[in-house]
């Protein structure tokens, strides 16, 4: 159902008379990854070639002008599989909403604030392996949540620089303790933007008692730029603590050169350790012209228990191609 509908939407939107589609966008992106994946876990290795689809899209989205100055704004959007040839899958970001003077607020499915405080500062975000997720998880809720029944305010820029999200979700688990208001669940950020330098502080706070709460920073001088996030994550049972550290450097108009370290260690609430995580990714970017980037990149991850066991460990080299449109 989901598949048969995201596609009427999108040949839908195709075929509106020019006039119609003023203010609505067919958009996606191909995201290809031609990777070496050497991989161990449970004692098992394997070594392969994969072609590999990371977070290709295709979506539709729009505005409409209303009275009172209002405007109403939507996006669609679809994972694809250009590789596997598997057509329209999950979904991402969909929502619709109202824009005006007050800022903005939409309903549906999107990132929470949380998630969208890390910025730019992931340097592989959505690639093959080496996105910031893999290491930010070894016991506990990593923070990069999509999530479903959202409903975002997003405020008009303060001082040309300051922004508030602030969302929350509805458990809708009618009878169920802690999970049948209107905001069980919530995650607000603060955010400050200027030309060279990003600031950010969020919080999760989920009616499981999964709870997040990140700083991130980024700062840009010239062809340089250096970020890093650290957060602190508890469920019932465990916490965890995690940072990222990124670079680049664009060493010419068309290539970026970027490396990025992410670990993470959990324990139990008592105090007992537990897993550790570490990924190491370097990396270069060629723009092959404004929507086109060819990108080569090596990753290394582990995990260790306790015990100083390796249980899980990969080494990725990747060569992919990003188009936009």
């Amino acid at each position: 159902m989901i598949k048969k509908s995201a596609l009427a939407v999108v040949v839908a939107a195709s075929m509106l008379p020019a006039a119609a589609m003023a203010d609505t966008t067919v958009y996606g992106q191909a995201r290809l990854f031609f990777v070496n994946q050497d991989e161990g876990t449970g004692g098992t290795t394997q070594d392969a070639w994969h072609v590999e689809s990371e977070a290709s899209r295709l979506g539709v989205k729009g505005s409409a002008e209303l009275d009172h100055g209002l405007e109403a704004i939507y996006k669609f959007e679809y994972e694809v599989d250009p590789a596997e040839g598997a057509g329209i899958g999950k979904n991402r970001n969909n929502y619709v909403g109202l824009k005006g003077d007050f800022g903005q607020v939409i309903i549906g499915m999107h990132d929470t604030p949380l998630k969208k405080a890390q910025g730019k500062i992931d340097q592989f975000n959505d690639y093959h392996k080496a996105d910031i997720k893999e290491a930010l998880d070894p016991a506990v809720e990593d923070g990069e949540n999509r999530v479903s029944n959202i409903v975002y305010y997003k405020s008009p820029k303060i001082a040309d620089a300051v922004n508030v999200h602030v969302a929350f979700i509805p458990g809708e688990q009618a009878g169920v303790s802690n999970n049948d208001g209107i905001a069980d669940s919530t995650s607000i950020a603060l955010t400050y933007k200027t030309d060279n330098l990003y600031l950010a502080i969020a919080n999760d706070d989920f009616a499981n008692d999964d709870k997040t709460t990140r700083l991130a920073a980024q700062f840009k001088s010239g062809p340089f730029g250096v970020g890093a996030i650290a957060q602190k994550s508890e469920d019932l049972s465990n916490e965890e603590t995690a940072f990222v550290v990124s670079g680049f450097f664009k060493a010419s108009d068309n290539v970026k050169l970027k490396a990025q370290v992410v670990s993470g260690k959990a324990e139990t609430l008592a105090g007992v350790d537990g897993d550790e995580t570490m990924q190491t990714t370097i990396g270069a970017d060629y723009k092959l012209g404004k929507k086109t980037t060819a990108v080569a990149y090596f990753t290394s991850f582990e995990e260790e228990n306790a015990g100083g066991t390796t249980i899980k460990e990969f080494d990725v080299f990747g060569l992919g191609l990003i188009h936009k449109f």
